[in-house]
């Protein structure tokens, strides 16, 4: 009889192929204890879990300060319901929009960090939407 071992590198944070998952960066992402850890510029609620960003006058938002200079990192942002006009966006601390919110559901790109620590999640123009959720990742 023979017998064969199979081993699979188990990263630090066990993850298959010795790789490692980067950790959650946003505080309260899923918004279970409302509005804890984020800054808001009104108009902003939240209501079981679904937070309402607009209409702002110019501009309604949540934030944290969690991003590092030269870093990249993945945004996924659950949208709940777009608005009819205007546009939902996520920014930086220079307010250069860093992607769009386009489609109800998961949205999610990536960006390189190249101003400051804010994340900010945004409305403009008057716009009004829904979203459930945030995670940021360092990539």
């Amino acid at each position: 009889m023979i017998s064969v071992s199979i081993a699979t590198a188990v990263g630090a944070n066990n993850t298959p192929g010795g790789g490692r998952s980067n950790p959650e960066l946003v505080s309260n992402g899923d918004f279970s204890n409302g509005l804890t850890g984020w800054t808001v510029i009104p108009q902003v609620n939240e209501k079981s879990g679904v937070v309402t960003i607009g209409p702002g006058k110019p501009i309604a938002s949540i934030s944290q300060s969690i991003l590092t200079i030269g870093k990249t990192y993945n945004v996924v942002i659950g949208v709940v319901s777009l608005p009819p006009k205007g546009n939902a966006t996520v920014n930086d601390s220079k307010g250069a929009i860093l992607g769009n919110l386009t489609s109800v559901g998961s949205n999610s790109f990536q960006f390189l960090n190249k101003t400051g620590a804010d994340i900010y999640i945004q409305s403009n123009i008057g716009a009004q939407f829904l979203i459930n959720s945030v995670s940021v990742k360092e990539v």
